[in-house]
């Protein structure tokens, strides 16, 4: 079955994700609470993969273009990202800042966002899913680095008032969430650089203006 330009089941996918996360975002102090979250950041992140992937299959093209698509696509790479550090630093305590983000930015680009008839001929080609995935991907970087950023900031305030919750113990050290963040920057930089001059290529090649 074809939507046309726009598929709604990308943000079906992507609101099962936040729906999910969001709920179970009341029981991150218990272990219960941990892996339940964590089924529905995976299972709503596949989801939303196959969203995306029904949309690419069924239009032909990456759906980046539009605010709806763009702002779906954001979601997906920084659920992406955070799902690549809980493996390795079983962060879970990030979800509750990364999860409420993707919600208001999925809603917001559903209530603004407009679709518009078929794909302009200036914008078909792999300049678009390259210099949007390198930008997007660097931003979604960066909107992690704030969480753990935020995460920092909060477990520092609870040590020096020396006020420990059950959910702030799961936190890792501050010397852990430091380490992570100056990760997260330096991958953040080179990739929304690369996003920028991918960007300035694909203008000097098509519109002979490397900053049109």
């Amino acid at each position: 079955m074809s939507y046309g330009y726009y598929s709604p089941e990308i943000y079906g996918g992507s609101l099962h994700s936040c729906h999910g996360q969001l709920y179970s975002l009341r029981f991150l102090s218990s272990r219960f609470g941990v892996a339940a979250f964590a089924f529905d950041s995976v299972s709503g992140f596949l989801i939303h993969t196959a969203a995306l992937g029904l949309h690419f299959f069924q239009s032909g093209y990456a759906g980046v273009n539009e605010l709806r698509e763009a702002v779906s696509f954001y979601n997906w790479l920084m659920v992406a990202v955070y799902l690549l550090i809980q493996l390795k630093y079983r962060l879970t305590v990030l979800g509750a800042i990364i999860a409420p983000l993707a919600f208001l930015m999925t809603l917001a680009g559903f209530a603004f966002g407009e679709s518009s008839g078929e794909l302009p001929p200036g914008l078909r080609t792999y300049w678009l899913p390259l210099h949007v995935t390198l930008a997007f991907l660097g931003n979604a970087v960066f909107a992690l680095a704030f969480g753990v950023s935020l995460i920092y900031l909060l477990q520092e305030r609870q040590l020096k008032h020396k006020r420990m919750s059950a959910l702030m113990k799961r936190f890792p050290s501050l010397e852990a969430l430091d380490r992570l963040n100056y990760i997260l920057l330096v991958w953040g930089f080179p990739l929304m650089t690369l996003g920028i001059l991918t960007g300035s290529m694909w203008a000097g090649i098509h519109w002979s203006n490397y900053w049109s």
